[in-house]
């Protein structure tokens, strides 16, 4: 059977028109059609000349597309004149069970998300929900090996 896959990009800028915000994500039948498999959350610093072609962006990418594990690539790339280039942030892989997939992970809720509140506001969220996640996590784990106070 083929995979049939689904992406789709919302972009928004800052009141200056110099920051550029950007959420992707990519659908497969693979395993559930409405869950998102790979998300993209994008911050550009548009050019300060904009024909020598500068910029700069953080680039959070988190990877589902194995509903046990849970991926995330933090990075910083650059263009310019001279080429491009990248600054490895943080790389973060974890097993984790959802009792139920997070909302940023369904296509509808993200969406809508998107809809109600914008894309830089839903990409803050997005990753204020994931710290909190690996919070909680973390804090059961302590607990579960008897580390809590």
């Amino acid at each position: 059977m083929e995979e049939t896959q689904v992406q789709r990009e919302y972009s928004e800028f800052d009141d200056k028109n110099k920051i550029k915000y950007t959420i992707e994500y990519e659908l497969n039948e693979e395993y559930d059609y409405e869950l998102v498999k790979h998300l993209t959350i994008e911050k550009r610093y548009l050019p300060l000349w904009p024909t020598a072609g500068n910029y700069a962006k953080i680039v959070w990418k988190i990877d589902y597309s194995d509903p046990t594990t849970i991926k995330i690539s933090v990075y910083e790339a650059r263009e310019n004149w001279y080429g491009t280039g990248s600054t490895r942030i943080a790389d973060i892989e974890a097993n984790f069970y959802f009792e139920e997939d997070p909302w940023f992970l369904t296509s509808r809720e993200l969406e809508e998300h998107i809809e109600k509140f914008g894309v830089k506001e839903t990409a803050k969220d997005i990753l204020d929900s994931l710290l909190d996640y690996f919070e909680d996590s973390l804090a059961l784990e302590k607990e579960t090996l008897g580390l809590s106070e």
